[in-house]
């Protein structure tokens, strides 16, 4: 047990205070305290209270062992901007987790100043804050949680410095949201072993152990272990380095998604998934013309996408995972130039039914060399379940790659289900009867008579 000197008294350095700005009148504020066990104690003097600004009377809340206090709820009669304050005793050691759990989205904490605070390691921001200082200092052995969700969070550094905590338990920051945050400096191990990062809702310019060095633009994960999902929305970084190491521990990683990033060429060939079932999604790489696809990946995937990857003219090679794994996959690969799709080979029964693969131009056009081949043969049971759709409208196929789709699916297909549609119209050229050494017309046929509505040129 840490000693005091003096007795916990209400003097102005006892309490933690921040402003809150409510904008309607019977609005209910919901936050987390936690509190430091080993400084509140079990003494008389073992409680904190907090004030809400209002004239209401404060409310004297119990230490719950460490964890964080019961939700902290008031209502506001009024719209107004208040002070709260909450007691504590040595309040710059006894807090160490604070969580917003209800601020509302047109409401804003004005000012929240952790500088001071030596004992925290848990911050979930949720809902608008103006002015966010994190500390500067950290003396226990936990690892940070940092997330964030809904609302604008502005802090007063774009640095995101984490290594004055002995690990990285979880970062996180939600879609829908945004912050000023642009780099998140770590130390160049991360001795949590599964970590979780998910940033979504601004984009980073660098992570890393140099990521405080403002001519750095690297989103670099090595040496980081990887769980659960792994997000990166990025800002202006051009390089990205996320080795083999970083999956490690692979049984709980489940997800993919990176979005925005700013360079001419990635290397996945390190991404392993443990866990079946992926969603392995890429948005917006404008810029990238060399993608090294995943290599090596015992888990299967469930959805893919591949979206706004204008620049890239190559093949996309799933073949390195272990195939699709559930009853209803998805493939959406839009606005790239990419000219085709291998996909992972299927062999158990059942595997792989698809409600949608979506393979089309978008705001391209068919002249930039959209994706006109897969190998659907790869997937056995692709069409076999109700409501599925093809769609490879405006792709400038020829007859022979037509024909090809067409036979393909014609071939794994049974009449069993309902409701399914195939659309190769558009700016393809029609099937026929020879092209490619295949019959289109005849497998066209044939896929109307299993119920299928089949759409071509």
């Amino acid at each position: 047990m840490k000693r005091f000197s003096r007795q916990f008294r209400d003097k102005d350095e006892e309490f933690f205070n921040f402003w809150i700005t409510v904008t309607s009148s019977d609005l209910t504020v919901k936050l987390g305290l936690g509190v430091d066990s080993d400084y509140m104690g079990n003494s008389i003097y073992s409680k904190h209270r907090i004030d809400w600004g209002d004239n209401t009377r404060p409310e004297l809340i119990s230490n719950t062992g460490g964890g964080f206090s019961s939700r902290l709820a008031h209502t506001y009669s009024s719209a107004g901007t208040y002070q709260i304050k909450v007691w504590t005793r040595e309040k710059n050691l006894t807090i160490d987790k604070w969580m917003g759990d209800y601020i509302g989205t047109t409401n804003t904490i004005d000012v929240l100043d952790f500088s001071d605070f030596k004992n925290m390691y848990t911050f979930v921001l949720t809902g608008n804050y103006d002015t966010v200082t994190m500390p500067t200092e950290y003396n226990g052995n936990e690892g940070l949680r940092f997330q964030m969700a809904q609302g604008t969070q502005t802090f007063s550094d774009t640095l995101l410095d984490t290594t004055i905590w002995p690990s990285i338990e979880s970062i996180g920051s939600s879609t829908g949201g945004s912050t000023n945050i642009t780099r998140i400096k770590r130390d160049a191990v991360n001795a949590d072993t599964t970590a979780f990062f998910g940033w979504s809702s601004s984009g980073l310019d660098a992570v890393g152990p140099n990521a405080d060095d403002p001519a750095n633009f690297a989103i670099d994960f090595d040496n980081y272990n990887i769980r659960g999902q792994f997000t990166a929305r990025c800002g202006n970084a051009t390089s990205f380095n996320i080795p083999s190491t970083s999956f490690s521990t692979i049984s709980n990683c489940i997800d993919f998604y990176v979005r925005d990033y700013q360079g001419t060429s990635i290397d996945l060939s390190g991404v392993k998934m443990g866990t079946d079932g992926v969603q392995f999604n890429i948005q917006n790489w404008s810029n990238v013309t060399s993608v090294t696809w995943p290599t090596s990946v015992s888990a299967t995937l469930q959805s893919f996408t591949f979206y706004g990857a204008v620049s890239y003219q190559g093949v996309i090679d799933l073949s390195g995972f272990a195939g699709f794994n559930a009853a209803s996959c998805s493939i959406t690969c839009t606005d790239t130039k990419a000219t085709g799709i291998i996909l992972p080979t299927n062999t158990g029964l059942g595997l792989g039914k698809f409600q949608t693969i979506l393979i089309y131009p978008n705001t391209l056009s068919a002249s930039d060399g959209q994706c006109t081949s897969i190998n659907l043969t790869a997937q056995p049971f692709a069409t076999e379940r109700d409501d599925f759709t093809l769609y490879m409208q405006n792709n400038g196929m020829t007859s022979a790659q037509v024909n090809k789709i067409l036979v393909d699916l014609d071939t794994n297909s049974s009449s069993s289900f309902t409701g399914r549609s195939i659309n190769l119209s558009g700016t393809n050229a029609a099937p026929d009867a020879t092209s490619g050494g295949l019959d289109g017309l005849s497998a066209r046929a044939s896929l109307i008579t299993k119920g299928f509505t089949v759409s071509t040129s």
